[in-house]
This record gives C-alpha cells, sequence and structure tokens, in this order.
C-alpha cells in the first residue's frame, strides 16, 4: 500500500481534516487540492508512508511556487508555518525518490524555498576583498566551498554534525586552489569523489587554470596535478573573458567523463572528454571536443530565450546517457533567483548544442542567494539545490533547497 497523508486546516492537528489515500492516484501525476475544502488552507500535516515513498505539496496549481515535503515512513508537523508553507498547499504529487525519474521530473521537484543553516567559518582565510562561489557536497555532512580574494583562490571544507543544514557547521580544512594573479575561484563541481574547479584572472580576464582534486577524505584533499589545464590552451588566442573559467562541471557519462568550462559569466562553454575512465590514472588527459556561444545560440524550441550571467554550471547525466547541466543565477535584486535546466547535445550543430528546457524560481532567504555560492547536488535520481551567503560572517548562512526525501548525501 502506498499509504496515507492526513492534512489539516489549523495547526496541531485541528479543524477540517482532509486525507490523501495514494493508491487511490497515479505516481507522479499532479493532483488538485480543489473540492477538498483545503485548498490554500492546509496547516498542519501528518504521515504514515512506505520507506519508498514520499509526498510534494506544491503552492501553486501547476506544481510550481513552494514546496513542502513529507515522508518516507511515518511523521507529523504540528504546523507548516514553520516551514513557511502555512495555507499555501494547493496541488500535490507522490513519487518513490529511487524509482527511474527523468531529469527534468527531478529538475521540477526541487524545492523552491531553502532549509536555513549556517556555519563558523572560525579561521577561514580567503584574502582581503573575497567572497563565496562554488559549492559541493562531499559527503552528507561535508561541503566544498570556493572562494576569491585579492591575493588567492581557496577551498573550503565545512562540517556539519550529522547532516549538510543540520544544526550548525564548522570549518575543518582550507587550502589553496590558486593564487594571485589566478586569484578568483569560480563554480565548482564533484563527480565520484573527484572535485573539478576553476581558477581565474579576474583582473585581465585573459586566462584561468581548471584544477583537479581528489576529496574522498575531505581531511586529506590530494591534488590530482596530472588533470589540471590551463586556458587558452595551445592554438587558442588569448582573449578578454573568453578563456576565464568562471564555472565548471563534471560527470562520469558511459566512456569516461565530461567536463564543461564557463567562460565569464558562463557566455562561451567549452567542453572536454577525459582520454581514460578512471581521473586517478596519472595518464588521463582531458581534451578539448566543442563549444558552444549564447551570442550566436539557435534558440528554436528553448522554453523562452533567455541566458543568464551563470556563476555555477553543473552537469547531470541520466541513465539513458542523454546529458543535461543547471546553471544557477541570481539577482542584485532580492527575490529574482533562478535555476535553469538545459539538455546537451554535443553531437548537434555547433549553434544547436544547448536547448533550454526547464526553470525553476528559487526563494532563498536570510541573505543567501545564487549570485555567488551555488550548486545542484546528485542524490541517486534526486536532485538538491545549496546558496550561500556571498561573504562570510561570524554565522555564515547557507539554504538547502531538498528534493523528494531530503538531502540523504552522495
Amino acid at each position: 500500500m502506498p499509504g496515507t497523508v492526513t492534512l489539516y486546516e489549523h495547526s496541531d492537528f485541528e479543524g477540517k481534516p482532509f486525507t490523501l489515500r495514494l493508491d487511490n492516484h497515479i505516481e507522479k501525476a499532479l493532483h488538485s487540492l480543489k473540492g477538498s475544502d483545503l485548498y490554500d488552507e492546509v496547516s498542519s500535516v501528518r504521515w504514515d508512508l512506505p520507506d519508498d515513498v514520499v509526498v510534494v505539496l506544491y503552492e501553486d496549481a501547476d506544481g510550481t511556487g513552494r514546496t513542502y515535503h513529507v515522508g518516507p515512513g511515518r511523521g507529523s508537523d504540528r504546523s507548516t508555518h514553520n516551514e513557511n508553507f502555512k495555507n499555501c498547499a494547493t496541488s500535490w504529487r507522490w513519487t518513490r525518490p529511487g524509482a527511474n525519474h527523468s531529469v527534468l521530473e527531478a529538475f521540477e521537484w526541487i524545492s523552491t524555498k531553502g532549509r536555513g543553516s549556517g556555519f563558523d567559518p572560525v579561521a577561514a582565510d580567503i584574502g582581503s576583498g573575497g567572497h563565496l562561489q562554488g559549492v559541493g557536497l562531499v559527503e552528507e555532512a561535508t561541503l566544498a566551498i570556493s572562494t576569491s580574494g585579492n591575493d588567492k583562490a581557496r577551498l573550503l571544507i565545512v562540517r556539519w554534525p550529522v547532516q549538510v543544514g543540520s544544526g550548525m557547521g564548522r570549518l575543518v580544512a582550507q587550502f589553496d586552489i590558486g593564487e594571485s594573479p589566478l586569484d578568483h575561484g569560480g563554480g565548482l563541481q564533484i563527480a565520484d569523489g573527484v572535485l573539478a574547479v576553476g581558477a581565474e584572472d579576474d583582473d585581465a580576464k585573459d586566462r584561468s587554470r581548471v584544477r583537479f582534486f581528489d576529496v574522498r577524505a575531505p581531511m586529506d584533499i590530494q591534488d590530482l596535478d596530472w588533470l589540471d589545464f590551463d586556458r587558452p590552451g595551445p592554438g587558442q588566442g588569448s582573449a578578454n573573458k573568453r578563456w576565464t573559467a568562471g564555472a565548471v562541471g563534471l560527470a562520469r557519462t558511459v566512456s569516461g567523463y565530461l567536463l564543461m568550462v564557463g567562460s565569464w559569466d558562463s557566455n562561451e562553454i567549452d567542453f572536454y572528454e577525459s582520454s581514460m575512465p578512471d581521473l586517478r590514472d596519472a595518464a588521463c588527459v582531458f581534451t578539448h571536443v566543442g563549444d558552444w556561444s549564447q551570442f550566436d545560440a539557435d534558440r528554436t524550441g528553448w522554453i523562452d530565450g533567455n541566458w543568464a550571467s551563470y556563476q555555477s554550471l553543473n552537469l547531470v547525466v541520466d541513465a539513458t546517457g542523454r546529458t543535461f547541466f543547471i546553471g544557477s543565477h541570481g539577482p542584485k535584486v532580492i527575490g529574482r533567483d533562478w535555476l535553469d535546466l538545459y539538455e546537451l547535445r554535443l553531437a548537434a550543430s555547433r549553434n544547436r548544442r544547448v536547448v533550454k528546457i526547464g526553470k525553476r524560481h528559487m526563494e532563498p532567504h536570510g541573505g543567501v542567494n545564487f549570485l555567488h555560492g551555488g550548486a545542484i547536488v546528485i542524490d541517486g535520481t534526486v536532485l538538491h539545490a545549496i546558496a550561500t551567503e556571498k561573504n562570510l560572517h561570524d554565522i555564515t548562512k547557507i539554504n538547502v533547497f531538498e528534493g523528494p526525501g531530503g538531502l540523504r548525501g552522495v
């Protein structure tokens, strides 16, 4: 039996109840609460679900806006107001997080409202003028955060007691990823314990280096320097902003690894493939296999014509080998944060390699946004997002935007 979720009109399980019996509803389909007397009126929830089932409530009838997750297992919430979801629910769906979902489905199920947390940066040393940039989940309780500064780029390793975003985190390690003039760390991604990140010259804006680290043991990070390479490479002429590395994505494919590197504001993207399926083999190198530019892109078939200034680009490869990437961007005006989903078709003509297929309006809070530190985390067949504040404070805030089932680890 798929289980039940009982919704209540008021906090403390008072007022009109309404029970969702999952076996009466199609899995993954969007269902409306109209006709239940609790449309836009849910304030508390009880659930009794199997260990592999979750239910997502949506603010808007089309499955957009704020989201609220319950399950798996048994539980209750006396007041959805604590999750900023009082009197919001208008539609819902149920799913099994471990099932074979499409990337678009997993993307659309990311919560748009972040769960707040923070960390103590203690003796973090990122240099004057530094700020936070890329974020990656090393393990269930540990984040890697890249930074920029006036004389160095660094990687901060931040650990929480049990799980990222639960309780208070603390800086446990830090090390250099670039020195002046390559003192601006960019967006990063971790695949199979290998972290890829760029360090660029943000003054001249004419060069960068892509770097790789083994982060499986976050207190003993190893430099995979045989994979590192400089931009521009041989035969690639110097040009302002073209060969920076503000955002780097890395994912395993059927034959090896795919790397994408975004230039300044990710206006151009370069693609590289590994020569071997094992990045820890010292004979492995990355070879340039193509590029794409937003300036001459054919946007036929895009859901809209917009390309943003992406500070993070994260690759996702599905079970069939189809390749996607998600760009995160935020505003200088609060409330304009977005995640955008693209399908990548490397075999297509240059101006048709990228197609925009989805977008999510995110709602970070507490000074957090996707303008600087942001990332997508791949958790089995579930996607989550993480964002940070721009600068370090006595307590630096993060938001975790969870997919169905909550953040459990890589």
